[in-house]
């Protein structure tokens, strides 16, 4: 076994207690492991320490679950992290040593109410900080903070049928969010890793 993949997005949580006494663990008696987080971690639980044991332990491929760059998205939807927070994460992980390839983060695209315009800023603000967007598309959850206004714009009676709360149809998004454009959005991001110099590594949940 060289390969570990963390489906576990709190994995960081309590890290103390939890996350770092295993790390270093598998550091000291298992080196060379590739360690992988295809589901995203909080970016408000990396400090100094944990970056540092995470580059330690040989993490490869970084996904950060931060879905908008507007903390008035995170205000009204859970507040499990903001702005500041994914900044100061990135610092960290670039400070440790890793490259943008590796950092990788989960923009939410096909929301209620949200334009094209504000997912173009979200994917320039996250190439910015030094991070690499990736963009997952919108499924509607019932009992969600998000559901009853996702009712209220879906093109689909969401509320009725279950199947039409799937990602792939954009049940919720705006009119000019199309596939076609969220294609164009990942062949910008793509150009622009490239051309950076940086390219790509690691396997990923949702490509670009």
């Amino acid at each position: 076994m060289d390969e570990i993949v963390l489906y576990d997005d709190a994995f960081l949580c309590h890290a103390n207690e939890h996350a770092l006494p295993i790390l270093d663990a598998f550091s000291s008696l298992k080196p060379g492991l590739k360690w992988h987080t295809p589901n995203g971690l909080h970016v408000s639980e990396i400090s100094p320490r944990v970056a540092a044991s995470m580059k330690r332990a040989g993490f490869k491929t970084i996904r950060l679950g931060l879905e908008s760059t507007s903390d008035n998205f995170h205000k009204t939807s859970g507040g499990k992290t903001n702005w500041k927070d994914f900044i100061r994460a990135v610092g960290y992980l670039k400070d440790t040593g890793f490259d943008t390839s590796e950092i990788g983060v989960y923009l939410l695209v096909g929301l209620p109410g949200q334009t094209s315009a504000q997912i173009e800023q979200d994917v320039e603000k996250a190439l910015e900080a030094g991070a690499y967007p990736k963009l997952a598309e919108y499924s509607p959850i019932p009992g969600s903070a998000l559901w009853p206004v996702s009712v209220n714009v879906g093109r689909y009676p969401i509320d009725k049928e279950p199947l039409y709360q799937n990602c792939s149809l954009l049940p919720v998004a705006t009119p000019e969010v199309t596939w076609e454009f969220l294609s164009q959005m990942r062949k910008m991001i793509r150009d622009s890793i490239q051309s950076s110099g940086i390219g790509q590594s690691g396997p990923c949940l949702n490509s670009v």
